[in-house]
Order: C-alpha cells, then structure tokens, then sequence
C-alpha cells in the first residue's frame, strides 16, 4: 500500500530507526561508475557521508525492479535485491544522508511515480539529475520535469520534513525511556502543529519580519519547518516549543532567493520522546519584484 499521509510516513520512519538501532551497520565507500551491493539481511546499508558534502551534492533513490539503485553525480550504488529480501518487514535498510547531516531510511511504500514508471522513493539537490537519470524528462514533449516535480511537491515537503525530524531525534535508539514496547510507541501521537501567517501576501521585508510566521506545537517539542517552492527548500528549527505561538526565524536574503518568487508551502512537523506528529500547514505568495511605474 502505497503511504499518502504524513502521519504512515513518520511512523514508518519511527518504525525504521528502531529496526535500524538493532542492526549490523556496514558504511558503503562509494566510488566511481556502478557498484553493486548483495542485500543481506540484519544490515543497515549507510553511504559514506565523508566522501562528499551532502548540502552540495544531489541524490536521487529509486525502484527498478526489486533493486534499489541511488544515483549520485558521478556514481551509481544498486542494492541488488533490496525490496524483495528487506520487505515490508524490515529485515535489513538502506539509510541515506540528507542535506541537514542526518538519515532517511529507505522503505517501499513512501515513492512518487514518475511518467516512465519509475519510482523514486528519495531525492534531494537539484531536480536535473532526476531528469538526467529518467526518460520521464523526455516521455511527453509538453511536460517538463519540473512539472511532475511541482504535481508532487507535497509529498517531496513530507519527505524532506520527516528526513530532518528523524535526523534530529532519532539518534536515542533503543535506549532511555524506551520501553521496548515498539507497538504502544508507534501509536503514540503529537498535535499537529498550528501554522499562522499573518498575511497571504508577502513582499521580500514581509517576508524577513519575524511576526510574519508562526507556530503552535506542544510544549518542549522541536519543531522543522520546511519552507517549499520551486522544487527547493529551506529549513527552520524551533528547538523547545512554548506551547503557544512561536516566532520563525526570518527568512535570509539568499534563502528568499533560493525559494524564489511565486507561492511557498509551509510544513511543520514536531518532535518529542521519539514521537513525531503529522504536518501542519500553511502558504503564502512571495513577490521580491519591486513595482516598475512608468514615468512620463
């Protein structure tokens, strides 16, 4: 069953830092061209994150076939296998570097498909490397790739939200107050966060005013905030939740530039005692083009 909601995909990724606590770990050294990785049960697979700097580089994780195949600028890793001998069950993972130093683990169920079939269950960095790497690019000549980035921005916003959230909390493991009850732990559940803009609209000062956005989570939650437009993302902590509505930090010069102009999605996950929440959202439309009056 193919995971829609915010709420199947942070219990998944829950799910799957627990298993992954209880593994082998083996780091894979990735060099260039292909390599190929025999699955093996009670593995957790985790790429070598000193070989490259994760915030510069792009990576996109797809399905073909049973294989996992991750493809890098200049290298390509298959897990041969990997959806058929890990299943649904777990039974080994693949754990991928987000851009923020964290890990997103890999499960079958959270993709997107794109128009040549494949499905890509993780990507980040620049989306030209998710149309160098498919057809998908080239299936419809009216359809770009961005296109079908921007028809599935909201679940790539999830995404890249839970990656943080799991970054962030999930390295407790199995130890602390964990009481090995793995069940009553996944049900465990946070309120959604309360996103507040003040206004829908937004120029660029608008925009770095820090009354602008806020949020409402639980109290001594860390909240992620995901700011999304344009296929790129920004990303803002609130590291101790007042339980009331919270100030975002503003927003920089070069991240309103790396957003763009146009609509931005925002996304709130929160985080606490291992436990992460569904998102909560909200928008606004950005303009950094000042008027131009015509003078006569």
């Amino acid at each position: 069953m193919q995971i829609k909601t915010q709420k199947q995909i942070t219990i998944l990724q829950n799910k799957a830092q627990k298993v992954a606590d209880q593994l082998n770990e083996e780091v894979v050294a990735i060099a260039k061209g292909i390599q190929h990785i025999q699955t093996q049960t009670g593995v957790v697979y985790q790429l070598n994150a000193e070989n490259f700097d994760a915030k510069k580089l792009t990576l996109i994780a797809k399905k073909i076939g049973d294989d996992l195949e991750v493809t890098l600028e200049e290298s390509v890793v298959v897990f041969d296998n990997y959806f058929n001998v890990c299943g649904t069950d777990l039974s080994c993972l693949v754990s991928l570097p987000t851009e923020d130093g964290g890990l997103y683990h890999i499960v079958a169920d959270a993709f997107f498909t794109l128009e040549d079939g494949t499905q890509v269950v993780y990507f980040y960095g620049e989306q030209s490397i998710v149309a160098t790497e498919s057809s998908a690019a080239s299936t419809k000549g009216n359809q770009s790739f961005f296109d079908v980035i921007n028809s599935n921005i909201e679940i790539v916003a999830i995404v890249t939200a839970v990656a943080v959230v799991v970054a962030s909390s999930g390295g407790s493991g199995g130890s602390g107050s964990d009481d090995g009850d793995d069940g009553d732990d996944d049900n465990k559940t946070l309120e959604q966060p309360i996103v507040q803009v003040a206004e829908v609209n937004a120029t660029e000062n608008e925009a770095k005013d820090e009354n602008h956005i806020t949020v409402k989570a639980e109290l001594g939650s860390k909240v992620t905030i995901t700011f999304s437009a344009n296929g790129k993302t920004v990303t803002k902590i609130i590291e101790s939740a007042s339980g009331n509505h919270d100030k975002v930090s503003v927003l920089t010069v070069d991240e309103l530039n790396t957003l763009g102009d146009g609509s931005i999605s925002i996304s709130a996950v929160a985080a606490k005692d291992g436990v992460t929440s569904s998102a909560g959202t909200g928008s606004f439309t950005l303009d950094t083009v000042a008027p131009i009056f015509d003078q006569q």
